[in-house]
């Protein structure tokens, strides 16, 4: 607690401050109204209906032709007559 008049700190049982010497006044405690707290519902769950998860048919693959590559002959060059200027 501190003294309204000069603001040294002084002990809740004072009752004259020890700074200024003024009287403390005793402290003014408001009445406390009793927090009535509202009786809480308990919240109801609805039963959750089992999830039946469908049979899926398993996924068949067809099997696939490999690919087969023509052989390609080679590129043959024919020679080049040489360019006379």
């Amino acid at each position: 607690m501190f003294c309204t008049k000069c603001g040294t700190q002084i002990s809740d049982s004072s009752k004259f401050c020890s700074g200024c010497g003024a009287p403390v006044a005793p402290a003014v405690q408001e009445p406390v109204a009793p927090v009535v707290q509202e009786p809480v519902t308990p919240a109801v769950q609805e039963p959750v209906a089992p999830v039946v998860q469908e049979p899926v048919a398993p996924v068949v693959e067809e099997p696939v032709a490999p690919v087969v590559q023509e052989p390609v002959a080679p590129a043959v060059q024919e020679p080049v007559a040489p360019v006379v200027q």
